[in-house]
């Protein structure tokens, strides 16, 4: 449709709040990969209430109506000060971009969030992120097949064609790895490898590893901020986890998250890294159709008992220890306890394309590149 046909406005209403909300159920229902995330939790998100980061940053969110007044996109400019703080750089995000096939209502999108931030004093933005690279973030441009991994965004091919004829360019691609317990046991040789480089490593440098304890899980969530918070201080991208934003993280990993996947590194008492793998929950939430009442609460108890598959999600260590073995200590450690816990196949994600050191480490242990995720920029 011509894009002068494409009406934007500004959510301002309970009932446009919950369009916003809803679109994507609609846009994606006869799709057999997307996994409905739950409508409570996207609510609880999008609320500027209710999410700690607004106690720092602002967020419009955007609808797009055709000519028939029917809703056909969405869009949040995102204005994320401790990211301004932290980099000295005039850059806003986009993010919760969700659009029909029509090249003429993701531009009519993209335009009214750069001009909203451009109207903050902004002269670029960067996306999709849900408010910075902490979150859920990146466009899926390779390895559509399958339905994405925990805590993973999904969106359909078309997508990547939208952005671009709107004008955004790449600004940096996030990788994502897969392997099984066939996968490892045909690299067996650089899985011992890998063991006695963690044997000597912890030898040398005194280095214990431990478990999560939940019955002391406000003191491990403290002790993940304090290492996430030195380990990835350097990274493209990153900005600190506010001490709300890292509360509210662990609230809501704490009920999927396996103690036994979560592993501490430590000399002395000091920690030094952590390695964190999550159970795949979209593997239930895929049967929920994004609802826990009536019968969601059900599937949930039933399918969580079937999950075989994790994702590593983190792997922090403090700067000065990270080039003495603590990576392979944590990763075999963590490893050897998924195969005892029955997980048969994993996605490692997401690395950046130049982290060179990772993305080699994880292909000489035998895992696929098999998805790719995408950062775009535009200027304002």
């Amino acid at each position: 449709m011509p894009e002068n046909d494409v009406r934007i406005l500004s959510v301002s209403s309970p009932a446009e709040f919950d369009a916003f909300i809803e679109l994507p159920y609609e846009l994606y229902r006869d799709d057999p990969y997307w996994v409905p995330p739950l409508r409570r939790e996207q609510r609880k998100l999008l609320d500027a209430n209710r999410h700690p980061f607004y106690d720092h940053g602002a967020a419009e969110l955007l609808l797009a109506r055709d000519s028939r007044d029917k809703i056909v996109g969405r869009i949040a400019a995102i204005h994320n000060q401790l990211y301004l703080d932290v980099h000295d750089e005039p850059t806003g995000f986009f993010g919760f971009f969700e659009s029909v096939n029509d090249p003429s209502v993701a531009s009519a999108l993209f335009g009214a969030a750069g001009r909203w931030l451009a109207s903050r004093g902004l002269k670029s933005m960067l996306g999709p992120v849900q408010y910075s690279l902490n979150d859920e973030c990146g466009l899926l441009v390779d390895g559509f097949e399958g339905s994405p991994y925990v805590l993973m965004l999904y969106n359909p091919p078309f997508y990547p064609d939208l952005y671009e004829a709107a004008g955004l360019t790449k600004a940096k691609d996030m990788l994502a790895y897969w392997g099984d317990r066939s996968t490892i046991d045909a690299n067996a040789a650089q899985f011992n490898r890998w063991r006695r480089v963690a044997k000597r490593a912890q030898q040398r440098h005194g280095i214990r590893t431990r478990v999560a304890d939940m019955s002391s899980f406000v003191r491990e969530v403290e002790t993940i901020k304090v290492i996430y918070n030195q380990a990835w201080t350097e990274n493209w991208g990153f900005v600190p986890l506010t001490d709300g934003e890292i509360d509210l993280l662990a609230s809501d990993l704490k009920l999927i998250i396996d103690p036994e996947l979560v592993v501490f590194a430590y000399s002395g008492e000091e920690p030094i890294g952590v390695f964190i793998a999550l159970p795949d929950y979209n593997q239930v939430l895929r049967h929920m159709d994004g609802r826990l009442w009536p019968f969601g609460i059900l599937k949930l108890l039933w399918y969580r008992r079937k999950i075989d598959r994790l994702r590593s999600l983190a792997l922090g260590i403090v700067g000065e220890w990270q080039k003495r073995g603590v990576a392979p200590i944590l990763m075999m450690e963590a490893y050897d306890r998924a195969r005892r816990r029955g997980y048969k196949e994993g996605e490692m994600s997401w690395v950046l394309e130049d982290n060179h050191l990772m993305n080699n480490a994880i292909e000489n242990l035998g895992f696929d590149l098999y998805k790719r995720y995408r950062l775009y920029e535009q200027a304002l």
